[in-house]
């Protein structure tokens, strides 16, 4: 979806809510939300199970005279219903899941939109735990957070007087180690007229690594001052808990939980006397989080058996909509090919019968709710077939990843042809269907009323399983299909020959989500993932893209906490298909019956649209290592020269500082730093909307946007073809980093 079609759905949203808001979810919508049970797809090496919350821990209505208010909020930080989050607060005992525990939003919990309408929190019940890269929300007024760890100074947050303190236990309680991690003060406008109120303002723990499955979490904050140096005092609630004061309130039941929490801290040299506030939280299993879209995979990857998916050619132009030919590409195949369908049409407003239906698609769950086959699908497919392959020389297929809301025609790019030609690539394609062309509408319709977030994962979910599909079938027989397709369309005997072997090359949301699709894959071992990124919640504010998005959430939610803490706890379900829980499993932890991966990710300093620090987090949890000349020290990762056997992370540099600018995208008069020594001098490329003079004076300028610049590079294709053949990260750019500019 282009910039103008984005305007339009966002005058659509605007439109749609000024006639009345959004519509309450019809009847078909909440039956498809009930919960669904843990799937089938647990792997080895989940982390020791959290401690089952014991039953008492269940949220009953409180005693009217209740100091600490309604049982559907927490009362740990009052000012906001759910903080702090994510909290074992919403845990309830549940021997049926993996951890023992289920999360469990009551009615009131989570916020109402601007048309009264709540978000229903049945769908997170299918969830054994919390996210494996949660930030942390809280809310203390005009909190200093001066001295703590900030995104350049993550190693602070591990020393032994961090004001923040981040542990990770086990079912003993024993401390097995210190999260690393960063605070961030809030610093998108809070208030009706558009400006920050310290006195309400959120703060942020961001992980610093990707944290374990099944595993309990202790977060701790002490000492804590406002701006004037004063201490800010604890909440009525916690300091109940501290001192022991719960009993006959609602909170007698947590003070065993609190007792433990305390404890837990002072074996860490915290005295109870200087934390200002403590909680824990639980992460999910893998089973819960992986096993709906392990089961669609190996339903659909089976239902295609040895012959693979039916693929079916229309056109065979090699340009695109009347334009230009490509000369070095011979043939554009398009068409389509059946992947099995397991997903459901869900009317959200409307009627079925009447045009103006909103629709979504859901899994199809049974009863016991496992996923089960709804027919076929005809899905879109592109094939660009280069005139370097119609000799017969054997060529690798090449499956391409589409950006932001985008389609498979966009390997009509320019850089594709030559790039097929010169390193025998048949490039494959189709559309990542839930973040596609095709979903506009479903998008505006979630935008209106975030009950109906689930449609996107679940949608994306057969997108990433049709990516699979299409990498299979043209592994098994894509050389003869298009062979005898080609010879029909030409009247003449073509041979095109192929290697069997299948990559992936994928760029910004391509990606993205080319790290889910390759983790997944049975068929690809190699990706070369462009401006990739994880973790939305994370990436969202941080990103130009979403501006226009943002404007219709706050007028939606126009609480700024709301907001904040829905984008969270849409996270939660978005990890099903979001490649923050699928990078462990490209190489480290390979899921049961699927290959080791290996992958190429290519970042770029001042990327207006994925900010490189969440590769960092994947990075300093392991799964990434960094090569020489990144461009800047990332906390607690050294880099590892050239060359590396496995997965790593390459900048290519256009001139751009790295941007240190908090949730606000690159280009605010604030996003940079004076005195960065990567940043040029006024009299230098004007790379930034605010760049400084040698006097540390801000000078406004065009903006410059690095992404999608690295795909035309001869060093960059180079480097990306050597990964495929040999599985190594070598230089191919002299020794001195990637800096085309």
């Amino acid at each position: 979806m282009n910039a103008h079609q984005f305007a339009f759905l966002c005058c659509l949203t605007w439109i749609t809510l000024a006639c009345g808001g959004p519509a309450a979810p019809a009847a078909s919508d909440a039956k498809s939300a009930e919960v669904a049970p843990a799937g089938d797809g647990a792997v080895a090496g989940d982390s020791t199970a959290v401690d089952a919350l014991d039953a008492s821990d269940a949220h009953a209505p409180d005693a009217a005279a209740d100091p600490f208010g309604p049982a559907h909020c927490d009362p740990l930080q009052p000012l906001t219903c759910a903080f702090p989050f994510p909290s074992s607060h919403y845990l309830q005992a549940d021997a049926s899941t993996k951890t023992g525990v289920r999360v469990v939003f009551p009615p009131g919990a989570l916020p109402k939109s601007s048309a009264d309408a709540p978000v229903d929190g049945k769908p997170w019940s299918r969830l054994d735990g919390f996210s494996v890269t949660p930030s942390l929300l809280v809310q203390f007024a005009d909190l200093d957070v001066s001295a703590m760890a900030d995104q350049k100074t993550i190693d602070k947050s591990v020393a032994k007087d961090a004001q923040t303190v981040w542990l990770e236990v086990d079912g003993a309680g024993k401390v097995l180690r210190r999260i690393p991690h960063w605070v961030e003060a809030d610093r998108r406008p809070n208030t009706a007229d558009g400006k920050i109120d310290p006195a309400t303002r959120i703060t942020f723990l961001r992980p610093g690594v990707i944290l374990n499955y099944g595993t309990r979490y202790v977060v701790a904050l002490r000492k804590l001052k406002d701006s004037k140096g004063q201490a800010i005092a604890r909440s009525p609630a916690f300091e109940a808990l501290a001192t022991g004061k719960t009993a006959g309130t609602s909170l007698a039941a947590r003070q065993a939980r609190f007792d433990g929490i305390l404890q837990i801290l002072q074996t860490e040299g915290i005295a109870k006397d200087e934390v200002t506030l403590a909680w824990d939280f639980s992460t999910y299993s893998s089973d819960a989080i992986h096993g709906p879209v392990l089961q669609m995979r190996d339903k659909a990857l089976a239902a295609l058996g040895p012959k693979g998916a039916e693929l079916t050619f229309k056109t065979f132009a090699a340009k695109k909509d009347g334009g230009t030919d490509d000369p070095h590409i011979a043939h554009t195949l398009r068409g389509t090919f059946k992947a099995p369908n397991f997903m459901k049409e869900v009317v959200l407003a409307g009627s079925e019968a009447t045009k103006d239906a909103v629709k979504c698609f859901r899994w199809n769950l049974d009863a016991n709710g496992q996923l089960q086959q709804n027919g076929w699908r005809d899905a879109e497919l592109w094939i660009r077939v280069p005139k370097s392959a119609m000799d017969g020389t054997p060529h690798d297929y090449l499956q391409y990843g589409h950006g932001l809301n985008g389609s498979g025609n966009e390997t009509y790019a320019g850089w594709v042809g030559p790039n097929a030609n010169s390193r025998k690539f048949i490039y494959i394609a189709n559309s990542m269907i839930g973040m596609s062309n095709e979903d506009g509408a479903i998008i505006v319709s979630i935008l209106l009323d975030m009950s109906r977030f689930p449609c996107l994962p679940e949608r994306v979910a057969a997108g990433l399983v049709e990516h699979l599909v299409l990498a299979r079938t043209m592994k098994l027989h894509g050389g003869a299909a298009l062979s005898q397709a080609l010879s029909a369309h030409l009247g003449k005997a073509v041979t095109i020959a192929d290697t069997g072997k299948v990559f992936w090359s994928g760029n910004s949301q391509g990606g993205i989500y080319g790290q889910t699709v390759t983790a997944l894959s049975q068929d690809i071992t190699r990706a070369h993932v462009g401006q990739p990124g994880l973790s939305y919640h994370l990436l969202l504010e941080r990103s130009i893209d979403f501006d226009d998005f943002a404007a219709v959430l706050s007028g939606i939610y126009p609480n700024r906490n709301d907001y904040v803490l829905l984008l969270s706890v849409v996270q939660m379900l978005w990890d099903h298909v979001d490649p923050m829980t699928h990078v462990r499993h490209l190489e480290a932890e390979p899921f049961a019956n699927t290959p080791k991966h290996q992958a190429l990710a290519v970042v770029h300093p001042g990327d207006f649209q994925v900010d490189a620090v969440t590769m960092e987090i994947a990075a300093r949890s392991g799964y990434f290592k960094i090569l020489p000349v990144y461009g800047k020290p990332v906390p607690l990762v050294p880099e590892s020269p050239y060359p590396v056997a496995g997965s790593g992370l390459v900048s290519y540099d256009f001139g751009n500082s790295w941007f240190i600018q908090g949730n606000l995208p690159p280009g605010q008069e604030d996003g940079l730093e004076c005195g960065d020594p990567n940043l040029p001098h006024a009299d230098g490329p004007c790379l930034g909307k605010a760049l400084c003079d040698p006097k540390g004076t801000f000078k406004l300028c065009k903006l410059k946007d690095p992404h999608d610049r690295a795909h035309g590079l001869k060093s960059h294709n180079d480097q990306m073809r050597h990964f495929f053949d040999t599985g190594e990260i070598k230089d191919f750019c002299g020794g001195d980093g990637c800096k085309p500019e």
